[in-house]
C-alpha cells in the first residue's frame, strides 16, 4: 500500500508579464488536479529579472497586473477549482542593490509603512477577482523585515516560505524556539524541517523546498518520506517562467525535473491535496 503524502505546488511571480497562454498550458498540461499556491505580483516593478522582457528591466515604471485582462481572466477560471489557492506575492517584488548587498522589498526603509498601504489595495483586488481568498502571504524574495512579518501576524495572515528566512525576523520567544529547534534538525538529521509551525499565537507559516534545490532523485526520496512520515505537507516552490531555463552546467530544462518529480510522486505515494485552511479574506 502506497504511504500517503501531502502534496502542494507553489509557484510566484504570477504578474502583468506572465502570459495567460503559457500559464493556462503549466496549470491544465503540468499542475493538472494537484494543489496549486500562485504567488500574485500585484503591481511588478520594471527591474532586471527573467520573468521580465529586457525591454521593461529598467523603465523603473510599475506595471499593474490589472492592465493585462488574459491573466486575470485565467485567474478567475482556475479560482474555480477546489484547490486553488491565489496568494499575495509582496506589492512591485522590487528590490535594491545597496552597498553590494541585495535588499528585498519588505526589507528596505519604510517598508512597513507602504505594506500596511498596499496590503488594503491588493485585498482589494483579490476580493473582486476570487471567491473567498484565504489570507496568504509569500514574502518577496523570501524575505521580510521583523515589522513587516508583525503587521502580516497581526493581520492573521498565513506565510510561505522555505528554511532558513525568517531568522532575522522573529519577534516572540515561541519563534526563536522554532528556529533553534529547526538548525538542530538540519544539523542532526541533515535534512530541512517540513513541519508547518506557528510563528506566534497570530500567524502560521508553511515551509517549501525550492524545486531547483532538489539534486535528484535519492535527496527527493529523502525528502518526501521524511514528510510522508511525519505527516508534513510536501511544498515545491518553483516558478513557471523558470522551467524553460537550464540547470546549471546541464543540457537539461527545470521543465524535465518538475515532470519527473511530479511523475515520482503520483507513482509511489498515494498523494492528498493540500489546504493551508487558513482565515477568508473578507471587507472591513
Amino acid at each position: 500500500m502506497r504511504k500517503k503524502l501531502i502534496f502542494g505546488i507553489r509557484d510566484d511571480d504570477v504578474s502583468f508579464f506572465t502570459s495567460a497562454m503559457k500559464y493556462e498550458e503549466f496549470t491544465e498540461k503540468y499542475v493538472k488536479d494537484h494543489s496549486l499556491i500562485t504567488g500574485i505580483i500585484f503591481n511588478q516593478k520594471g527591474s532586471p529579472s527573467l520573468n521580465i522582457p529586457l525591454k521593461y528591466w529598467y523603465t523603473n515604471l510599475n506595471y499593474n497586473i490589472k492592465e493585462n485582462s488574459e491573466i486575470c481572466k485565467l485567474l478567475k477560471n482556475l479560482d474555480e477549482k477546489t484547490y486553488f489557492f491565489p496568494a499575495i506575492h509582496g506589492y512591485e517584488h522590487n528590490f535594491l542593490i545597496r552597498e553590494n548587498q541585495f535588499v528585498a522589498e519588505l526589507r528596505q526603509r519604510n517598508a512597513e509603512r507602504r505594506l500596511s498601504n498596499n496590503l488594503e489595495i491588493v485585498e482589494k483586488f483579490f476580493l473582486e477577482t476570487f471567491k473567498n481568498p484565504q489570507k496568504l502571504f509569500i514574502p518577496p524574495s523570501n524575505t521580510l523585515s521583523a515589522a513587516c512579518s508583525k503587521i502580516l501576524f497581526n493581520r492573521r495572515y498565513s506565510l510561505f516560505n522555505y528554511p532558513g528566512i525568517m531568522r532575522n525576523s522573529r519577534s516572540s520567544i515561541r519563534g526563536y524556539n522554532v528556529l533553534i529547534q529547526r538548525i538542530l534538525h538540519i544539523v542532526f538529521q541533515r535534512i530541512d524541517l517540513q513541519k508547518p509551525y506557528m510563528e506566534n499565537s497570530f500567524s502560521k507559516c508553511f515551509n517549501s523546498i525550492p524545486l531547483t534545490s532538489i539534486k535528484n532523485q535519492k535527496h527527493l526520496i529523502k525528502l518526501v518520506n521524511h514528510c510522508s512520515d511525519n505527516g508534513y505537507p510536501f511544498l515545491m516552490s518553483m516558478h513557471q517562467w523558470e522551467l524553460e531555463c537550464f540547470k546549471p552546467y546541464s543540457a537539461t530544462k527545470f521543465l524535465n525535473s518538475f515532470v519527473e518529480i511530479i511523475d515520482f510522486l503520483e507513482k509511489n505515494f498515494q498523494l492528498v491535496k493540500f489546504n493551508p485552511k487558513s482565515e477568508i479574506l473578507e471587507y472591513v
